[in-house]
């Protein structure tokens, strides 16, 4: 369906649904402000149509959240991937706890998930480049995904549930 800028920025439900869209397509490339940049994206498209209504704004705004998530990784190039952890300094508990929780948490997958993961995740190999390894569709595959990442939170959940002081975002262990 195709929208307009000016019915987009009119209706509180169209604006909505685009911004939960351009959120979850920069959650899915892990991005941790997927919110702000998705904001981003929504002011410069406002920008962009205030003086002409472009017929399909919801194409344009995905044109324009890639270019920010692309500058926001540009900008963000320096930071250091999760695998290379160099052990510059020692620790705090609530980071080895949270270590221990998710590196057990994954444990508890077979290992035809973790290589997923792996792959998808930390290597971020794209959805259609995976499925046509794995023979499959790339929806197939983001569904994959996203039901491991659901089974992963219910485990983290009960390992909390089952101790919660070892939660590290409990106050008590930051201390």
């Amino acid at each position: 369906m195709q929208i307009d800028a000016h019915s987009l920025f009119e209706s509180e439900f169209h604006f909505r649904r685009l911004r939960n869209k351009l959120i979850l397509y920069l959650d899915r490339r892990c991005c941790p402000s997927s919110e702000d940049l998705a904001d981003e994206a929504l002011a410069r498209l406002f920008r962009r149509t205030a003086k002409s209504n472009d017929p399909n704004a919801e194409a344009l705004a995905f044109g324009i959240v890639k270019k920010v998530y692309l500058e926001w990784g540009r900008r963000n190039a320096g930071l250091t991937d999760l695998r290379d952890d160099a052990p510059a300094d020692e620790p705090s508990p609530a980071i080895r706890r949270f270590r221990l929780i998710a590196e057990s948490s994954v444990g508890q997958l077979s290992p035809g998930d973790r290589e997923f993961l792996e792959t998808y995740f930390v290597d971020r190999v794209r959805a259609k480049e995976l499925a046509a390894r794995m023979g499959t569709t790339p929806i197939a595959v983001r569904m994959r995904a996203f039901r491991l990442r659901r089974r992963l939170a219910g485990i983290v959940a009960q390992m909390l549930a089952a101790s919660p002081t070892a939660s590290p975002l409990s106050r008590s262990a930051a201390a």
